[in-house]
Order: structure tokens, then sequence, then C-alpha cells
């Protein structure tokens, strides 16, 4: 059975409680992030064995397996700044979900290393949609201060900002290097091709699967977290001709 809350907390906690009442092994739950005290106390009186994969709510201890969403946005933030870029925008997606919050402290991170001061700003709100990235980038364009580099919080949005900067004339890494975070397939063809972060999708829901069905054969979860390690994969949309301290 599949139940897609479409990140709707209140869908959530009723689809887990409608699972409960039928014949149903076990559940593996993608939520939205968000932490809502209803869902907290379904899922701490759940009553199946279940998994959460992705993002983690806070405050609640869940088995949960999940990808490294600050230092794989990190990664991207430290090779725009390799690239000589140091007016870096960056567009978060739902600021209550976990992976949004996880990859815009990611951002903030590196910009410290650096030295670089973080700035509100440059941080725009998307939903994770092409159109929200669309808008960011129509935004980003009349700021009084150029912008020279784009982070998005994850690809559609990155694939939204560039259209709209390619119909207003900009060249893309030239005059802005874009990095979205997902590698979906659509930016590996799209001219010029996405720089972006991997998250290393199969093992992670491989792995999720034949633990929840462990889970099911001992008839319980067990809190527990395994975090993976992102990669970064360079593209066009950010390789300008000369990096700044040495190869990739």
């Amino acid at each position: 059975l599949l139940c897609n809350a479409w990140g709707n907390v209140n869908l959530e906690s009723r689809y887990l409680r409608l699972l409960e009442k039928h014949p149903i092994d076990g559940v593996l739950l993608v939520p939205s992030g968000r932490k809502d005290g209803e869902l907290v106390h379904v899922l701490q009186s759940f009553s199946l064995p279940f998994l959460a994969l992705d993002r983690r709510i806070e405050g609640l201890s869940l088995p949960l397996i999940t990808c490294d969403n600050e230092e794989g946005m990190a990664m991207a933030t430290r090779h725009l700044l390799r690239m000589g870029r140091r007016r870096i925008a960056f567009i978060t997606g739902k600021r209550e979900t976990s992976t949004s919050v996880e990859r815009l402290q990611g951002y903030r991170r590196a910009l410290e290393e650096e030295g670089l001061a973080f700035q509100d700003e440059l941080v725009i709100e998307g939903d994770f949609s092409f159109q929200s990235g669309f808008e960011a980038g129509k935004r980003i364009l009349t700021m009084s201060e150029k912008v020279d580099a784009i982070l998005a919080a994850n690809d559609f949005m990155a694939l939204g900002v560039m259209d709209c900067l390619k119909r207003s004339g900009v060249k893309i890494p030239e005059d802005i290097s874009v990095v979205g975070y997902d590698d979906v397939w659509l930016g590996r063809i799209y001219e010029p091709s996405l720089t972006t972060v991997r998250q290393p999708i199969l093992e992670m829901c491989e792995l999720a699967v034949n633990t929840l069905l462990r889970f099911i054969q001992e008839g319980k979860s067990t809190p527990f977290e395994r975090v993976f390690k992102p990669e970064l994969i360079v593209r066009e949309s950010s390789l300008v001709s000369v990096e700044r301290g040495g190869g990739f």
C-alpha cells in the first residue's frame, strides 16, 4: 500500500492510524520532517514495526536511515568557493523539513569556515518545486548587489532557477554558477548539465527494506540511526575554466 501525504503532517498521522487497522506487517515512512505533537504521539504508540527514511523528526528517537545533508551542502558550497565564487545565494526547501534545515546549515558552515559572513538576504525560501526555483531566480536577478552563484536545496529548484536565468540572458556558469541537490536524471541531460550532490538512494532503500523485514520478524522496531555519505557530482553548470586551489 502506498500513502502519499504530500508533506501534510496531519495526513501522515491519519494514514498511520488507518494502516494500524489493516493487516499490515510493517511501515516504511518518509516523513515530512516537521515537528508535530500529534505525529509524535502516533509514532510513540505505533503498534506496527516501522522505519523512517531520509528525514528525521526533531525530538523523537526513531529507527532512521538518512544521508548527511549538512555535509553534502557544505561540499557543494566549498566547490563554488574553490571556483572563486563569493556572493552565493541559497534557495531553501520548505523551512520546516529536516532536509532543508540541514542543507541550509551546511551552506552556512562552509561560508563561515572560509571566513565569509552568512547573509540572510541571500537566503530565499522555496518549496522544492521547479516553479519556486524560477520565482527565486527572478528575485535574485533584482538584488542590488550581483550574485555570482546559486545553491538550491534540490535539483528541481536548481533547474527552475536555471530556466529563469537563461530566459533573462544570463550565461551559466560564466555569469552565475548553479548547483542543485539529489542528482535527478533531468539534470544530467539539461543544458548546461547540472552540478549536484548525489545521495546513495539505492543503497539507502535496500538497507531500509532489509532492516524493516528484520523488525517484522522480531515483532518490533529498535531506534537507531544510519547516516550515509553524499557525493558531489561536478558538471557544466558550475565548471568554470579555472578552479582556485587545485583539481576536483
